[in-house]
């Protein structure tokens, strides 16, 4: 049995996704186009690019970062990706810059920026502690 291609592979991901999403989720809140133009403000917004994901088909909570890659996939640190299936990522909106040996480091708080980029983007959101949690799919109450 020849082996899938990575093309083939990406398209059962998508499909596992679709399913999960269908069978435990009520609503999506993240299309396609408001990933990429989410992600691009962020971008101009924070230092560092590293979120902490939580998937439909996983249980633990990854950290890693997001690039849109394609209209439908990102592209992150474990390859390509389905957009549906990120379920929320977490940005932590506290920067720690160094100012060299003898000094504290500075601490820079972005939370009203990133909050702003959100709310003009009429993107959902919530505050867990310091961190700020982006809603992608909403759970079913079952």
């Amino acid at each position: 049995m020849p082996k899938p291609t990575a093309y083939e592979a990406l398209m059962k991901d998508e499909e596992r996704a679709r399913r999960i999403i269908a069978r435990d989720f009520s609503a999506r809140l993240l299309n396609n186009t408001k990933w990429d133009r989410l992600l691009d403000s962020l971008r101009e917004v924070t230092i560092s690019h590293s979120y902490r994901i939580k998937f439909v088909d996983v249980t633990e909570v990854l950290e890693g970062s997001l690039r849109p890659a394609t209209e439908k996939y990102f592209d992150s640190l474990w390859g390509p990706v389905p957009k549906l299936a990120v379920e929320w990522f977490e940005i932590d909106p506290v920067q720690i810059k160094p100012r060299g040996a003898l000094l504290k480091p500075e601490t820079i708080d972005h939370s009203v920026e990133i909050e702003g980029r959100l709310k003009e983007l009429n993107v959902e959101y919530q505050r867990q502690g310091a961190a700020i949690r982006v809603v992608a799919l909403v759970r079913s109450s079952r």
